[in-house]
């Protein structure tokens, strides 16, 4: 499964971190208006931030 996050503030990032363990998750792709936040949460949970 491939999954498109928008928004990385504290729940966006939760959600992420929750994904990102998922068995079924194949990609996480986190999007946001901050580019830098974006990247920050990507780094945290593996996802790649577009």
């Amino acid at each position: 499964m491939r999954i498109g996050l928008i928004g990385t503030g504290r729940i966006g990032t939760f959600h992420a971190e929750v994904l990102s363990r998922h068995p079924a998750v194949d990609a996480l792709l986190l999007a946001d208006a901050d580019p830098e936040r974006a990247a920050a949460a990507a780094g945290r949970t593996g996802a790649a931030a577009v």
